[in-house]
């Protein structure tokens, strides 16, 4: 129906002139007197002439709109094999496109070849920077205080092997491969090449099995693994206005705090010394009206790391099972913040209103959340 519309806009003008046409015919047989039989007669002959044309017309103009969508699928190729044209105006159309498409395949050529000069350029770079840093790390080994050097080596790796998959991510003819991994051993991989670091600031892991196996390509996955953990001791036990100001002002947290997801913060530690840190976290976090800042005891994180949760999941669990008795650590680790607080407002609106949040001190923003509830824990050793 749409494409019979679009028809009958494209003919309009044409459909006017033979209306207006029967006008004048029809005033000038009523001037004359004529019999009105005679211009029915006409009429109908020129109606029944009129069908048939623009059935034919209709049917032409269906065929080429099919032909023109199919067309539309390959508008990626080179040069586009266009119907021939009905008309000069169509023809003009039809050489505009061919040039474009050619041009288009020269900058798509340009584009390709610079691209491939790049690639080559950084593969190169990235092979030859080892040799300076395996060197760089023989001689390390002789000097007493390697420890730290060690680890801002360690660092350089890694800057190298983001260059190196960064390139693999476009190219043409990448080396993945996609088979069952053991995640066990992807981790325990990426955690004994960060062991240095860990043993540096100190900081003790828990390492869990999983017993999961994953399809996924190996050296990819243990990659992701490394910066993830690389990232997140580039955070824990620095000076906590650092840490802030490095996790507040990350780009991914700053999108998620825009779209008015929340971000839980907990400052785990003894009374009086998490008091006093609790004051300078809320004071980094002045402005931002969905971050949640908490304080809570060393048994209250460790109770929360016991059912697997994080704190501020943890406390959101507390407040939950005070309303509902059944709720489980298991079903709340498969909600987000958002479906927790909703569940917290709908028992309370039906009588648990009386409920109050756990111990712990905090300029929570509940109401203004609804994100995925990712709870941050940072601890200090003063």
């Amino acid at each position: 129906m749409n494409l019979l519309a679009a028809y009958l806009r494209r003919q309009y003008k044409l459909l006017l002139l033979l209306a207006g046409f029967f006008v004048i015919f029809a005033a000038v047989f009523f001037l004359y007197s004529l019999p009105a039989e005679a211009l029915i007669y006409a009429g109908a002959l020129c109606l029944v002439l009129g069908l048939v044309l623009f059935a034919l017309g209709y049917g032409r103009f269906r065929a080429r709109h099919q032909e023109l969508r199919l067309l539309l699928r390959q508008a990626r190729e080179k040069v586009l094999p266009l119907p021939p044209p009905t008309g000069l105006l169509e023809e003009d159309y039809q050489a505009l496109i061919q040039a474009l498409c050619q041009d288009r395949t020269r900058l798509a050529a340009e584009n390709e070849n610079r691209l491939r000069d790049m690639t080559d350029y950084y593969t190169v770079w990235a092979h030859q920077i080892k040799t300076p840093i395996a060197a760089l790390g023989l001689l390390l080994q002789e000097r007493p205080d390697r420890a730290p050097l060690e680890v801002e080596l360690l660092k350089i790796e890694q800057y190298v092997e983001m260059v190196l998959s960064y390139l693999r991510l476009d190219s043409s003819s990448t080396d993945y491969v996609l088979q069952d991994c053991n995640l066990d051993q992807l981790l325990r991989g990426a955690v004994r090449k960060l062991a240095k670091m860990f043993i540096l600031k100190k900081i003790t892991l828990d390492f869990r099995e999983t017993g999961k196996t994953v399809l996924t390509d190996g050296k990819w996955l243990g990659f992701v693994v490394e910066q993830a953990l690389s990232n997140a001791l580039d955070v824990k036990y620095k000076n906590y206005a650092q840490a802030m100001e490095q996790i507040v002002h990350h780009d991914s947290i700053m999108a998620l705090l825009s779209n008015g997801e929340v971000m839980s913060i907990t400052v785990a530690g003894p009374d009086g010394q998490s008091a006093k840190l609790l004051s300078g976290v809320e004071t980094c976090t002045a402005g931002q009206g969905n971050i949640d800042c908490y304080s809570a005891r060393p048994e209250e994180a460790a109770a929360a790391h016991e059912t697997g949760l994080s704190c501020g999941k943890y406390r959101a669990f507390l407040e939950l099972r005070r309303l509902d008795p059944d709720i489980t650590p298991e079903d709340v680790q498969g909600m987000t913040m958002r479906e927790i607080r909703d569940r917290i407002d709908r028992l309370s609106s039906d009588g648990g209103s009386d409920a109050t949040q756990p111990g712990g001190q905090g300029n929570g923003h509940h109401e203004n959340g609804n994100g995925h509830g990712g709870g941050w824990r940072h601890g200090w050793d003063e």
